[in-house]
């Protein structure tokens, strides 16, 4: 785990350097361009699989032990894992850190003027959401003891955009509610017809076009109806 952080760092802070000097739909593809680089470069890693992947002997010891290999300790590791990451982005987003990201956003020309350097602090927040992922990578692997380049495609990067999307975008906790929903209308769905997505691709347009704010926003809206209903 400490060197899946290191490394899933030090690559976001290369990529992130060149990344960040886009905008927009320009940073989106250059983005998706760095996640395809490294998707091929494991394909042709023939000794760890190659495009076939990897199957893991084991899941990873921990403290020389071999807990994980218990699901329920598992699943309680990854719940607390997860509460740690969302304690921490949330400390992170209340922070003088994050109000100047937040800032950045809004305006960089005005962040620039009262001396905060927004590429530095965009730079810092990029690396720490690549070790998050990175972490988060580490779980997967251990979950499903099996590793493929499938991980990298950019496809999955369109899946994790979905989840942001679906729960609504700017939130930590949207991300959640989204990746939740994800997995669970896939589940659900999938268990009527293996073409599931030509089912979920117009709902998700809806939820677009129609609620603003994603779930979360669905969900703020309600509350603010039968608050004012009350």
């Amino acid at each position: 785990m400490p060197v899946a952080l290191l490394a899933s760092g030090l690559f976001a802070l290369l990529t992130g350097a060149i990344s960040l000097r886009t905008k927009g739909v320009y940073f989106i593809m250059i983005t998706l361009a760095f996640g395809q680089m490294a998707f091929f470069f494991a394909i042709s890693l023939s000794a760890y699989g190659g495009d076939d992947g990897l199957t893991l002997a084991s899941r990873s010891k921990l403290f020389g032990l071999s807990w994980l290999e218990n699901d329920r300790f598992f699943y309680a590791l990854v719940l607390a894992l997860l509460i740690g990451c969302y304690a921490l982005t949330r400390a992170i987003v209340a922070s003088r850190f994050g109000r100047v990201i937040r800032g950045a956003k809004e305006n960089p020309v005005r962040m620039e003027a009262v001396g905060f350097s927004p590429f530095r602090y965009q730079l810092a927040a990029y690396v720490i959401s690549g070790m998050i992922c990175g972490l988060a990578g580490v779980l997967l692997a251990n979950q499903a003891e099996f590793v493929a380049p499938a991980y990298m495609a950019w496809q999955r990067s369109g899946e994790l955009i979905v989840m942001v999307i679906l729960g609504g975008l700017g939130s930590l906790h949207g991300a959640i509610i989204g990746a939740a929903a994800f997995l669970l209308l896939e589940e659900i769905l999938s268990g009527y017809t293996e073409h599931w997505k030509l089912i979920f691709g117009p709902f998700l347009v809806l939820v677009v076009l129609f609620a603003r704010g994603g779930l979360l926003g669905i969900l703020a809206r309600v509350r603010g109806k039968s608050g004012r209903g009350r």
